[in-house]
C-alpha cells in the first residue's frame, strides 16, 4: 500500500498464494532484444520468442499460474519480473529511469504516463484479436488519446459493498447511503485514498458525478467524514483489512467480490451488494515502455495475457472479467454465472468509471484534513 485505487484488493491473492517468477536461464541465441522495433508484425504469432523481457506489474499478473505457461511458451525467454504497489510507484520508478518490456496500466492513470512520455503507443496490428475486445474496456480514460492506443486492455471489474452477512442481515444494505446511515456505529473501513473513499460519501450525499466534485462538494465530502460516526479506522494494507473483517471490528468496506472470496475462504459469511447509486468500474491492461528493448516479448506477453485461456484462468482465481469475448467459450459456466461474464457490457453500462480527477490535488487536501481531525 498505498494501493492503486484503479484496481481495487488486487493483492488479497498474495495473502494465501505465494508468487513466484519464473526465470528461466536459456541461451544467448535467437531473436536480438533489440530487434523488436523492426520485426514483421506477425513475429509475436511466429512462434516462440527469446532474448530478455522485463515485466512491470501488478503482482497478481505474476503469480505462476500467468507466467508458467508464457515461460513454457517461451523456453529460451529470461523473464523478470517487477511487482509495484501503485501507479505512483510506477512513474517514480520510469522517471528514475527504469527499464521495463512491459507495464501494466490501468484506465483513468494514463494521463499522466503518458504525459510522462514513459509509454509508447499500441501497435494493434501486432496484436490479432484487437478488434475483438470489449468496446467498453477501449473506451477507458486514457486508452486511446488522439487517435492512437496507450494500452491493451486485459480485465476489468465492478466494485461495490462487501459485508459481514453475520451481523448485518441481508437487504440492510443497499448502497452508499444506506452503508453510512446503518446501525452500526464505528465499524466501517475506509481505504486510505481520497479517489476510493471519498467517491463514496459523494454517491451518500447524491452528487451524481462522483469522480467530478467541484470545490463546494469536496468540502461537503470532507465534512460529511469528519463528522460521521460510522467510520472505524482507514487502512492502508489488505492484511489489516482482511484481520479487522475477521475478528468482527469492521462489519462493511467497499471493495470487489474477491475479497468475498478471500474472507469466506477462511471460514466467513460476507456477502457483496451492487450499491443502488451504482457500482464503479475499473479496467486494466498492459502498455509498451517507452524505453522497452523487446518488442516482440512484449507484444508475445500481451497477447498471452489475451489469449482466452489465460482470461478464463484470470476469471476463476481473481474474479476478474477478460476482455476477449472468447472468454465466454474457454471458461466453465459457473465461473461465467458467478462473475457475469456474460453480462459484462450490461452492468459496466450502469457503472461509474472510475479515473483521477482533475483538479486530484483539492482531493487530497480535504483527504488530509479528515485524517488530521
Amino acid at each position: 500500500m498505498p494501493k492503486n485505487p484503479l484496481r481495487k484488493t488486487v493483492a488479497l491473492v498474495a495473502l494465501v498464494a505465494l508468487v513466484v517468477i519464473a526465470a528461466a536461464c536459456g541461451d544467448d541465441e535467437g531473436t536480438d532484444p533489440g530487434q523488436g522495433a523492426g520485426t514483421d508484425a506477425s513475429a509475436t504469432a511466429a512462434g516462440p520468442v527469446s532474448g530478455d523481457v522485463v515485466i512491470f506489474a501488478y503482482e497478481d499478473t505474476l503469480f505462476p499460474f500467468i507466467q508458467d505457461p508464457f515461460q513454457e511458451a517461451n523456453p529460451d525467454l529470461n523473464i523478470e519480473g517487477v511487482p509495484f504497489g501503485d501507479a505512483s510507484d510506477t512513474v517514480t520508478k520510469l522517471r528514475g529511469g527504469f527499464q521495463a518490456d512491459v507495464v501494466e496500466t490501468c484506465a483513468g492513470e494514463m494521463d499522466q504516463l503518458i504525459r510522462g512520455g514513459f509509454l509508447q503507443p499500441i501497435d494493434t496490428s501486432r496484436i490479432p484479436v484487437w478488434d475483438d475486445i470489449y468496446p467498453f474496456m477501449k473506451d477507458g480514460q486514457g486508452v486511446e488519446v488522439d487517435g492512437e492506443y496507450w494500452m491493451a486492455p486485459t480485465q476489468g471489474g465492478i466494485d461495490g459493498i462487501v459485508y459481514n452477512a453475520d451481523e448485518i442481515p441481508e437487504g440492510v444494505i443497499t448502497g452508499y447511503r444506506t452503508l453510512f446511515e446503518g446501525d452500526w456505529e464505528g465499524q466501517i473501513a475506509l481505504e486510505n485514498d481520497s479517489t476510493d473513499s471519498m467517491p463514496m460519501v459523494a454517491a451518500a450525499l447524491g452528487f451524481p458525478n462522483v469522480f467530478e466534485l467541484d470545490s463546494s462538494q469536496i468540502e461537503q465530502v470532507r465534512d460529511y467524514l469528519i463528522n460521521t460516526d460510522r467510520v472505524r479506522t482507514v487502512f492502508d494494507e489488505d492484511a489489516q483489512l482482511i484481520n479487522l473483517m475477521q475478528q468482527g471490528e469492521v462489519l462493511a468496506v467497499q471493495a470487489g467480490p474477491e475479497l468475498v472470496r478471500v474472507l469466506n475462504k477462511e471460514g466467513g459469511n460476507f456477502k457483496f451488494v451492487t450499491p443502488e447509486e451504482g457500482s464503479v468500474s475499473w479496467v486494466c491492461g498492459l502498455s509498451i515502455s517507452e524505453n522497452a528493448e523487446n518488442l516482440d516479448a512484449a507484444y508475445a506477453f500481451i497477447n498471452h495475457m489475451l489469449d482466452p485461456e489465460t482470461q478464463a484462468s484470470v476469471a476463476v482465481e481473481l474474479e476478474y472479467w477478460g476482455s476477449n469475448p472468447a472468454i465466454l467459450d474457454a471458461a466453465d459456466q459457473e465461473t461465467i454465472d458467478n462473475l457475469r461474464l456474460d453480462e459484462a457490457e450490461e452492468v459496466v453500462t450502469n457503472a461509474v468509471p472510475e479515473l483521477i480527477p482533475e483538479n486530484i490535488d483539492e482531493w487530497e487536501d480535504a483527504w488530509r484534513q479528515y485524517l488530521a481531525s
